[in-house]
């Protein structure tokens, strides 16, 4: 198929501005009402350790392009930083340290500030992807798709809830359609600046994630498909071999080359994560398998040779590591002890509008009647995402829609180049503008809580959380919305179980704090609460005996708070959420050296809670530092029979834990 000549046509560029201005618009009107996701501060502080210190060893799980992009703007303000900043050593794991300095950081200056205008720069990718997708269905298939798709973009729900954030979903997703996109203009031209482009785009998506390195098996996959098909570029300069599985051979390996001359290039072509600083430390676990430590062995070999750069590879090691531990997840109201083929598939049936789905399969059926017309461009918009979600379904760590974002823009070109063709049929028209509209009011009823969207089908964003958890729903967001409503309401005798992603008092609830996921600090001091609770949903997530909350999750809350924390008034007897209090409160004992009273304060978490193994082991880590050694072994040993008989398919890490510390004994 031709490709149209010149640029589109005035009036439709200036329709594709508005739209995209829109989409800015949103993007900063639901960005300014979120609180800071709970990776958003380590990003931002380590982009401006990135540019101030040349410092990539921080926050090295992740390449630097999204967080040097999002922290320009810190380049022009005097900021403060109340924790050493450049010269920090780092150890080869996730650093707790990392992200206390970074909340330390972003909550010693305005914090509403700074998310405000990184997250302005960390936009741009949004819109930039918007642009990318006009201008490649208009290239694809003229002049009607581009605005049907930057329309359905631009109501998104999923776009606008990961569009503005400090992260590097939307940055992956924005630059592997650009690498793809590249890549079609050079197969229907074969001119080599798109080629050149085509492997600067894929160097930018390993600089964005580390899961970026999927852009080459979808390019070898095109490529296959293009043999298949018969057909090889054809161009006015000239062709480097008359063969073609010579010449696409090497069109891989050029681009490949690109490719890795642009991600030492965002690394500043430099090994070290840090200016003149030795390696950091490397480690093989005691128990990892003979497959692990071979892989292993490759990093060691990669590291010796300066073959990537050091933070690069050590990210790398961390990602595989995570995804290969994998975790427990919560999909269509189920909890499972780690991940299932089926969770992405479902968690975008949730979470797609019923609007863009049913677009998506007319379109579809619409496309297949006249592929001829289209083949290429079809298995441009086709095979990326079907790989990328046929790559992504054996994952054991599935924690939010977002992992799969990058399939988005190409079903929405392909669902916009299908709708324009229903609206040559008699009715189309009207077919394609009702679902259009569906769309958007779907997902502008959901504003600014576009996080915990769900579509009607499954109760909505107030009912999500019945269906799905962790980033789908709740990403530590909703700290100012737990504000306005306290504020709102004149809530007085409020407690609040939620993740907190600020300092406890930043945000001025005036409420106490109940033990929460991933917290140490609470205000409790008995079992019974009473007055206003209002709760995270992600603290209703796992079986009852071991959540202190999990009883409220079918409870009929008397408000719902952006579609993420629960309103509950009464009287409640809570003797699990005192219990981890105190285990909290051990912990901390323990850690001042007031090992007595950590002992006492253990065997009172025992007391309230004598079938909760992590009650058990607090009080055995206690008598450890007590130097009550048999003592400590028994408990260890009975918290280890506790968390072996109730539900232990969730509590394998905390085993795995425990039998350190038990042979670690005298």
């Amino acid at each position: 198929m031709s490709l149209p000549s010149g640029r589109p046509p005035k009036w439709a560029i200036y329709i594709a501005i508005l739209l995209l201005a829109w989409l800015a618009v949103e993007l900063c009107l639901a960005g300014r009402q979120q609180s800071a996701t709970y990776d958003e501060a380590d990003h931002i502080f380590a982009g401006y350790r990135y540019w101030m210190c040349s410092d990539f060893g921080s926050n090295f799980e992740t390449p630097p392009l999204v967080k040097l992009i999002s922290a320009i703007p810190l380049l022009f303000h005097r900021v403060r930083v109340p924790v050493p900043l450049c010269g920090v050593s780092h150890s080869t794991i996730s650093d707790l340290s990392d992200l206390a300095d970074a909340g330390a950081f972003l909550y010693s200056n305005d914090a509403d500030s700074i998310l405000f205008q990184t997250r302005v720069f960390a936009s741009l990718f949004t819109v930039v992807l918007g642009a990318l997708m006009f201008e490649s269905a208009y290239v694809m298939f003229g002049v009607g798709p581009p605005l049907i798709a930057l329309t359905i973009f631009a109501f998104e729900p999923n776009v606008l809830a990961h569009g503005f954030l400090v992260n590097t979903d939307m940055g992956l997703t924005c630059c592997l359609y650009a690498a793809v996109y590249a890549f079609y203009r050079y197969l229907e031209k074969g001119a080599n600046r798109w080629l050149v482009a085509t492997g600067i785009m894929a160097g930018a998506v390993l600089a964005v994630k580390h899961s970026g390195l999927i852009v080459f098996p979808l390019l070898v996959t095109l490529v296959l498909a293009e043999l298949v098909a018969g057909k090889i570029p054809t161009s006015a300069d000239k062709p480097w071999t008359t063969n073609r599985y010579v010449s696409m051979a090497s069109t891989l390996l050029f681009v490949s080359l690109i490719a890795y001359v642009t991600l030492w290039a965002f690394y500043g072509f430099r090994f070290a994560s840090q200016p003149h600083v030795s390696l950091m430390s490397f480690a093989v676990p005691a128990e990892d398998s003979s497959t692990v430590k071979i892989l292993t062995n490759l990093f060691r070999g990669s590291l010796r040779l300066h073959l990537l750069p050091e933070a690069y590879l050590f990210g790398l090691k961390h990602v595989i590591s995570t995804l290969r531990g994998g975790g427990p997840i919560f999909v269509l109201g189920k909890m499972y002890p780690t991940g299932k083929w089926f969770y992405f598939p479902a968690v975008l049936l949730v979470k797609s509008t019923l609007g863009f789905l049913f677009l998506l399969l007319l379109g579809t059926l619409a496309l297949i009647r006249a592929q001829a017309k289209h083949r290429r461009a079809l298995a441009m918009l086709t095979i990326p995402p079907l790989l990328f979600l046929v790559l992504c379904l054996p994952a054991k760590l599935n924690i939010g829609i977002r992992h799969v974002l990058p399939v988005y823009p190409f079903f929405i070109v392909l669902a916009s180049a299908g709708a324009w063709e229903v609206c040559k049929h008699r009715g189309g028209k009207y077919i394609v503008a009702s679902l259009i509209v569906l769309h958007a009011v779907s997902s502008l009823s959901s504003f600014p809580n576009y996080i915990p969207y769900s579509n009607e089908v499954f109760g909505g964003t107030a009912r999500t959380y019945r269906l799905l958890g962790d980033s789908n729903v709740d990403w530590g967001q909703s700290l100012k919305a737990i504000k306005n409503y306290v504020h709102k309401n004149a809530v007085k005798d409020c407690w609040v179980a939620y993740p907190l992603s600020a300092p406890p008092g930043y945000y001025q609830t005036g409420c106490r704090f109940l033990p929460a996921a991933y917290e140490s600090y609470d205000d409790m001091s008995g079992p019974v609460v009473e007055g206003t609770l209002l709760i995270g949903t992600w603290e209703l997530l796992g079986p009852e005996e071991l959540n202190p909350y999990a009883r409220f999750k079918y409870a009929a809350p008397v408000a719902n708070i952006a579609g993420t924390v629960l309103v509950f008034r009464g009287r409640f007897d809570l003797p699990l959420a005192f219990a981890v209090s105190q285990i909290n409160r051990a912990r901390a004992l323990s850690e001042e050296g007031h090992v007595a009273e950590a002992v006492d304060t253990a065997r009172k978490a025992v007391g309230l809670a004598p079938d909760f193994f992590l009650s058990h082991a607090e009080l055995a880590r206690s008598l450890t530092a007590a130097d009550r050694i048999e003592d400590a072994r028994r408990e260890y040993q009975y918290a280890l029979s506790l968390a072996g008989s109730r539900h232990a398919e969730y509590n394998h890490p905390d085993v795995v834990q425990l039998q350190t510390e038990l042979r670690g004994l005298p």
